[in-house]
């Protein structure tokens, strides 16, 4: 399900307008796609725990008002 590619846009606006913070072994990301502001704390991790991918994709599913299966959808096909 493509919504306009919002998901697409919602992640070129993360890197292209980013406000970026570092503290220790985490960055802070705010982007103003869809007129409001979302922030969002990654891990900067080789890898990460199944649970924190989870909660932050469902962070991001839930900014883009779509499901957090379609947004997988969308960024990795079925």
């Amino acid at each position: 399900m493509f919504l306009e590619q919002s998901w697409l846009s919602y992640l070129k606006d993360m890197i292209t307008k980013l406000k970026e913070r570092r503290t220790g072994s985490h960055i802070r990301l705010a982007s103003y796609f869809k007129e409001t502001e979302h922030k969002i704390t990654i891990p900067n991790h080789v890898s990460i725990k199944i649970g924190t991918l989870n909660s932050i994709l469902s962070d991001i599913a839930n900014y883009l008002k779509m499901t957090k299966r379609e947004l997988v959808e969308e960024l990795f096909g079925k």
